[in-house]
């Protein structure tokens, strides 16, 4: 379809090469304004990747050629039809050239054609924000995720809690800001890194036989209260820097890569029923010896800005403790 619209472009410009001296010119140069609101669009299309760079350039050369001969075969008749008029009045005509000191002039014809407008490339409030179309850009991620733990080998003894992942949500789980890099010697490769900064915020809850954090000999461990818990939640949060590798062709959109980073939060709330039947919440935050860094690998994939993503940290949620040796994951949606 693109060939077929070059060779009528051609075509239809070598034809008015080949016009009569006498025509008008206004109308010819017109013409050049046609070919020049093409090469726009073209630019348009090629900045909103609705063309590959190869066909861009193919298509580019033509209508600059195009517009090149066209230009060259006006300017051409314009000189035979001024030599014309010239013999016809029996002398050449002079025409004094404004002396620029003197400011603007009244001595060159005024041109009543409509004034081509400033091209701008298509944007949008996310690319404004974000600098689309350069090496690189700005990005933001938001992400929601349900949170689970996974127990390696478990002791027969201990009655492990049971932390619940559709209870284990969080709606404002992973928030980053992130610097992204194009590769590649075009900056509209498929590959790109990014990295920055963001918070990770993880919920852990149980609902049934709900148990109690705690401490024995400077160890976590969950125990059993009295009375019994309805319901409690573990909230850990954390200071990182992702990093990763993406691909990206037309609408897929693949992420591999890892982050690192430092707990900033850790607390436990236990809701309970007092003997008067009152809803009891008490929120403790001590230092149950989580660990202090955390590090993992992450991976999502998504149609444009929608993900499905899932993070492992490799590091266990406790500090030297093999009787609670969790390592954390999440799964959920992102937006990035």
């Amino acid at each position: 379809m693109k060939a077929i619209a070059c060779i009528i472009l051609l075509s239809f410009c070598w034809s008015l090469q080949a016009q009569d001296a006498n025509e008008d010119l206004l109308s010819a140069n017109r013409e050049i304004y046609l070919l020049t609101d093409s090469l726009w669009n073209l630019e348009k299309m090629y900045i909103a990747r609705s063309i590959d760079e190869k066909s861009y350039l193919k298509i580019s050369g033509e209508l600059l050629n195009a517009i090149s001969a066209l230009a060259y075969s006006n300017a051409s008749n314009f000189t035979r039809l001024g030599e014309k008029a010239d013999e016809e009045n029996g002398m050449p005509q002079v025409v004094d050239l404004p002396d620029p000191s003197m400011g603007q002039q009244d001595t060159f014809p005024s041109n009543n054609m409509e004034q081509m407008p400033d091209f701008n490339p298509p944007s949008n409030p996310i690319d404004l924000i974000t600098g689309s179309g350069r090496r690189t850009s700005f990005k933001l991620r938001y992400g929601m995720f349900w949170n689970g733990l996974s127990q390696g080998t478990k002791n027969s003894t201990i009655d492990y809690p049971e932390f619940k992942l559709w209870s284990s949500y969080c709606w404002f789980s992973e928030f980053d800001i992130l610097m992204q890099t194009r590769l590649g010697k075009s900056n509209r490769g498929p590959f790109s890194i990014y990295y920055g900064i963001g918070w990770d915020i993880r919920q852990y809850t149980q609902k049934k036989n709900p148990q109690q954090l705690s401490l024995n000999n400077d160890k976590a461990v969950f125990v059993v209260p009295n009375p019994k818990l309805e319901k409690a939640s573990m909230d850990v949060s954390y200071f990182r820097f992702p990093i990763g590798l993406q691909y990206k062709k037309k609408k897929l959109v693949l992420n591999a890569g890892g982050y690192f980073g430092f707990l900033t939060n850790h607390e436990q709330t236990l809701e309970s029923t007092t003997a008067l039947g009152e809803g009891s919440e008490l929120t403790l935050d001590k230092n149950y010896n989580f660990t202090k860094t955390n590090y993992g690998l992450s991976a999502s994939i998504g149609i444009k800005r929608i993900h499905i993503a899932f993070n492992y940290d490799l590091n266990t949620l406790f500090k030297n403790n093999d009787d609670y040796k969790y390592n954390a994951w999440k799964i959920g949606l992102m937006i990035f």
